[in-house]
């Protein structure tokens, strides 16, 4: 562990440290968050999905009642109790459904990785709906290429709660078989949520 601008970071990671340079503050994403949370109407619970070391998580315990963070490498995870120590941390990955995946981790830019698809492996995988969350707000689901079988997994809760999602949907991550963007297109096709705004490659959606 290394300690940069405040942010505990994996010892390997060279890619924070030249954002937080490039951006003149150690900060990540802030336009995105702001932007997002911006469309929320109640600040109960909030899922950061991805958490990686808290980037995300520590900003939103300071807006939301409950913060729970998903983060399956466990280095991570620890490093993420520490930046975001008011974050209700899950070291698990989200999914479809339940089994045990790998994961691949670029060493340089810790925060790109991702469930290798079709593998099996120590982590263990859930489904968001076997969580049973209630009065969610706001989810940030940033997956690197997963996005849309965490939503599958988590259909009921969406269902069920409407939250404002902001969702991460990169080309280079696209699977064949499923197109680009579609993790986007089933929530609009099959949970009538309508996107709002757009920061980059992230997308804002809300329910119609």
């Amino acid at each position: 562990m290394k300690v940069v601008q405040g942010w505990c970071l994996p010892d390997s990671d060279s890619h924070m440290e030249q954002y937080f340079t490039a951006v003149g503050k150690p900060e990540y994403q802030p336009v995105h968050r702001a932007t997002a949370v911006s469309y929320c109407d109640k600040f109960r619970v909030a899922l950061d999905i991805g958490a990686h070391v808290g980037l995300w998580a520590r900003d939103l315990t300071d807006k939301f009642d409950t913060v729970f963070a998903f983060e399956p490498c466990l280095e991570y995870a620890e490093l993420l109790t520490k930046n975001a120590p008011m974050a209700v941390v899950h070291r698990c990955a989200l999914g479809s459904c339940e089994k045990s995946v790998l994961l691949e981790t670029p060493l340089d830019n810790t925060g790109m990785t991702h469930v290798v698809r079709g593998s099996t492996g120590p982590i263990p995988m859930i489904t968001l709906d076997s969580l049973k969350f209630f009065n969610v707000d706001f989810i940030k689901l940033d997956v690197e290429g997963y996005e849309l079988d965490v939503i599958k997994g988590g259909i009921n809760t969406l269902r069920d709660n409407d939250p404002v999602i902001i969702v991460e949907q990169k080309e280079k991550y696209a699977v064949p078989e499923e197109g680009p963007q579609a993790a986007l297109k089933f929530l609009m096709k099959e949970l009538n949520y309508k996107v709002i705004d757009r920061v980059v490659d992230d997308w804002i959606l809300r329910k119609l």
